[in-house]
């Protein structure tokens, strides 16, 4: 038979504290998962301040330029059909262009 010496009494790991506290400052949005982002209390966070006067005159004017150049390239952009006929036209053109010179080469 085997024997076992006997074990010394069960202690509980020592826990240690974190001095500070913690707060939840914003809530973070990824692909994942909404994680709450956490600072230390007295940290100096970097805040991004909103555009005021001119700045926000310029960031309008940016997005209306964005938005009309969107908007002017749909209207400039043809369709498959619109396309197809002008492709089949100017091949027409030169194609009538190609037969006029020939002729006028037969009869030089």
């Amino acid at each position: 038979m085997t024997s076992y010496a006997a074990s010394a009494p069960f202690t509980a790991p020592v826990m240690t504290v974190v001095t500070g506290t913690f707060e939840v400052i914003k809530e973070v949005n990824s692909m994942t998962t909404a994680t709450a982002r956490e600072a230390f209390t007295g940290s100096s966070v970097a805040r991004r301040a909103p555009h005021t006067g001119f700045d926000r005159m310029v960031a309008r004017l940016a997005v209306a330029m964005l938005k009309w150049s969107r908007e002017r390239a749909e209207r400039k952009a043809l369709t498959h059909e619109e396309h197809a006929r002008l492709m089949m036209t100017a091949t027409h053109t030169s194609q009538r262009e190609a037969d006029a010179l020939r002729l006028t080469q037969l009869r030089g």
